[in-house]
């Protein structure tokens, strides 16, 4: 055993891997795609073109689903591939009739990255503790010069729009500005939450955070605070007890029970300790 330690062990991690991989497979949406891909990938080499096509067909409508452009990307490899390999005339004048599909993909993927790219700025400045200082100030100064900040249409994606809402949030923050402005950007952010059918991954958690960002605002109010703060958090009581058991994970858990500080925090610092109580 010790003399073949080496490979035990890297036979037990490959063990645990596969069976990691296996108890995943049916709820992680990357991880069905790159099954997607690795089945169409098989198919692909064996030219059974036809079988083929129709995963790819199955594979981008869930990629474009759940904004997985790096996937349609890898997707619109295959499918170009095969129709030239094919000499498809018909899909191939289809092809050059339509906007590009590719440079479609590529520009929303530039737009969640160049979003991310801001909103980890943001909150790098946060965690290190800088978010109020002279260096937090002038962080969330260059942040808000930013073309991306200038209005939601800017957000081409889910995931950017909701960077874009984030963002506004923790410059308000770092440059202790809380006004009517900061709170009807949360509120707007919160409307659109409720308003759309959004199928996407942890919705409950995501409507939540929405919900605390937007209680925290309306504490900073000078007018109406109160009745507002108490209005939001009963919104988010009535939709955790109508909520399935099965979607009450320790996300959705964690960020309620977020929220439900918040509002202890707003109730203190609006002088209500009987409320927070």
């Amino acid at each position: 055993l010790i003399r073949n330690l080496k490979r035990v062990k890297s036979y037990t991690t490959e063990a645990i891997y596969n069976s990691l991989e296996e108890f995943y497979s049916g709820s992680s949406v990357p991880v069905k795609l790159q099954r997607f891909l690795q089945r169409i990938e098989i198919l692909y080499s064996k030219r059974l073109f036809d079988l083929a096509d129709k995963l790819i067909h199955k594979a981008k409508k869930m990629a474009l689903l759940h904004e997985q452009y790096e996937y349609l990307l890898l997707l619109a490899y295959f499918e170009t591939d095969m129709m030239l390999k094919l000499t498809n005339t018909e899909k191939i004048n289809k092809y050059l009739a339509e906007p590009n599909a590719e440079a479609f993909y590529l520009e929303r993927l530039k737009n969640i990255i160049d979003f991310r790219q801001l909103s980890i700025r943001g909150y790098g400045t946060l965690v290190q503790g800088e978010g109020e200082s002279t260096q937090g100030h002038s962080t969330a100064k260059k942040i808000l010069t930013s073309e991306l900040l200038s209005s939601p249409s800017k957000a081409l994606t889910f995931s950017s729009l909701r960077d874009y809402y984030y963002l506004h949030l923790i410059c308000s923050r770092m440059l202790g500005k809380w006004d009517e402005n900061t709170h009807a950007r949360q509120k707007e952010w919160v409307s659109y939450l409720e308003q759309e059918q959004l199928n996407i991954p942890d919705k409950a958690a995501l409507y939540f955070n929405a919900l605390s960002h937007l209680l925290g605002t309306a504490s900073e109010l000078k007018t109406n605070s109160a009745e507002e703060v108490d209005e939001i958090f009963d919104k988010a009581k009535t939709f955790y007890v109508l909520l399935p058991a099965k979607e009450r994970n320790k996300n959705v858990l964690s960020v309620f029970a977020n929220l439900t500080m918040n509002y202890m925090y707003a109730q203190h610092h609006m002088h209500r300790p009987e409320k927070a109580v």
